[in-house]
């Protein structure tokens, strides 16, 4: 979107095969917008003067479009052979400018506002190798997002149908062939900038941070985005916003994000505490034997460690230093029995966010027991996985059949942040039964595909829920199961075909490997070599 009135004098002089632009340009009302930030900017005149195999921008005042007197100094020179062979030497500096402006849409590794200071920038090479740094500071609020790498699904997708809309543009539409550039950012963060690091997109589980440290991010044509420094976190939240029903925020209390190469393989080391409010302690006993009689806040920390990608949590529990039975041994021995059984821990979490109570041992909060063991990364998965286990539980009790089994699992989510909040969730599940016919051989899945939007125009019937049907057939071909022969009816739901049906026939095969080379090596010659190394030993 280059844009402006032009006024002078250029020649066109020497041979037609390689001519030059000789004179001089006055450009007034001038603006031209950067692609990868998403950034435009405005001058109100610039004197270019083009010479033999170069042209030579001058000196250019650059302001954003926010209106905030925000300015930056621009000056540099292009050389080129009649518009082949261009290289650059150009420099940009500013007190304070918008330097970010994207959305998701515009880069799925990182986007948001910037405002800062650049200290020094330059773009410099040929346009085969352009090389283009620039150290930058926050001078005002900022906002960067760095969403998810993948959806974590907990359940498994049978067929999916891609719909496109459009046409993708060709590569050679977006770059000129052979160009190259590489793209180098020093960051010196400051709590100024905030941080927003999405852990699960389909619980909405997100850690916002305020903090300081320097960060490199590195990014090509043909190169991809690598980071490297550390984020230490002086303030912020740990939220997660469960299908906008249930919402949480965990204070953050220390922390830090170190990046070593990969942006999702980065290091977590992150601290963050819950006040549940007025729980009442009575299934805690003291060593009397007596139950504890009074409510109490009981804290809820949570620590977020290895990696971006792969979050763990883990929660301890504790109660305010003025509380009396802070030190009793027995409530202390609960907490620390709790610590030691993971899955029970998280139990007790889910059972303190959501109905702000402790749960016994054995008890679901729907009758029945609810002796499941789950594992979390996050707090959101927590919710989810409780709610999905008591509630299988309590069908298992109803149906008092040991041929059905039930499901509930999440599919792909979306989320729409918009001015630092959350402003819409899109999300998809499944609920229903799994009838074992013929010792399991026969599979029959009777449910329900269910799509989720916090905004109930888009189902266009002012409801947030959509139902549709989900009927399935498996025969296992081998007894293993990984090979099946799959018959299926699946209800769907599209903006504007509104409700349809999809039914068909398919076959999928199923293994599991640690390693990709592991995919194509037969698990038998596998299994005889273990067997074989065995006698050996024998």
């Amino acid at each position: 979107n280059i844009k402006g009135k032009a006024t002078g004098n250029v020649k066109l002089v020497g041979n037609s095969a390689s001519p030059d632009l000789i004179g001089k340009a006055v450009i007034k009302e001038g603006a031209f917008k950067i692609l990868y930030t998403q950034c435009t900017y405005k001058f109100d005149e610039a004197s270019i003067n083009f010479q033999k195999g170069a042209i030579d921008f001058g000196t250019i005042i650059l302001e954003d479009t926010l209106g905030r007197n925000h300015k930056a100094r621009f000056s540099g020179v292009m050389y080129h052979n009649f518009f082949k062979d261009m290289a650059f030497q150009m420099n940009f500096s500013s007190d304070s400018i918008l330097l970010l402006n994207t959305t998701l849409k515009d880069n799925r590794q990182f986007y948001g506002k910037a405002i800062g200071k650049i200290s020094r920038a330059f773009l410099r090479g040929p346009d085969t190798d352009m090389r283009m740094y620039f150290s930058a500071t926050p001078t005002d609020s900022s906002h960067i997002i760095l969403p998810a790498s993948v959806s974590r699904e907990s359940g498994n997708a049978d067929f999916i149908v891609w719909r496109q809309y459009g046409r993708e543009m060709k590569e050679s539409a977006l770059s000129r062939p052979g160009t190259n550039i590489t793209l180098d950012m020093d960051l010196q963060a400051n709590p100024l900038a905030q941080i927003d690091v999405i852990l699960d997109d389909i619980t909405g589980d997100m850690v916002k941070a305020n903090g300081r440290g320097n960060i490199n991010i590195k990014v090509g044509t043909k190169e991809s985005m690598s980071m490297a420094g550390n984020f230490e976190i002086d303030r912020g939240q740990y939220s997660f916003n469960f299908q906008t029903y249930w919402k949480y925020f965990f204070a953050l209390t220390d922390g830090n994000i170190t990046w070593n190469g990969d942006p999702y393989n980065a290091k977590i080391n992150i601290n963050a505490q819950y006040v549940a409010k007025d729980v009442n302690l009575s299934s805690l006993t003291t060593l009397t034997g007596n139950s504890i009689k009074e409510k109490s806040d009981v804290y809820i920390i949570a620590t977020l460690t290895n990696t971006l990608k792969n979050p763990d949590i883990s929660f301890k529990l504790d109660l305010p230093e003025n509380n009396e039975y802070r030190n009793d041994p027995i409530v202390k021995a609960n907490f620390d029995k709790y610590k030691q059984d993971k899955s029970e821990m998280n139990k007790q979490v889910a059972s303190l966010l959501l109905f702000n109570t402790f749960i016994g041992t054995e008890q679901s909060f729907v009758s029945g027991s609810n002796t499941t063991s789950f594992i979390a990364g996050t707090a959101g998965q927590v919710i989810f996985n409780f709610v999905a286990n008591s509630l299988k539980s309590l069908l298992r009790k109803l149906l008092k059949d040991p041929n059905i089994d039930p499901y509930i699992t999440l599919g792909n989510s979306t989320l729409n942040i918009q001015n630092n909040s959350l402003k819409d969730i899109q999300a998809a599940a499944k609920i229903g039964i799994n009838y074992y016919i013929l010792n399991g051989r026969i599979v029959l899945k009777l449910g329900s595909n269910v799509d989720y939007s916090s905004n109930n125009t888009l189902f266009k019937n002012n409801s947030n829920f959509l139902f549709n049907q989900d009927l399935s057939i498996e025969y296992l071909i081998n007894r293993q199961g990984k090979l099946r022969l799959v018959m299926f009816n699946r209800g769907n739901y599209d903006l504007d075909r509104g409700r349809y049906a999809r039914t068909g026939l398919g076959i999928s095969y199923t293994r599991e490997f640690d390693l990709f080379k592991e995919l194509f090596y037969d698990e038998r010659k596998k299994n005889k070599k273990a067997i074989e190394k065995a006698s050996g030993a024998q």
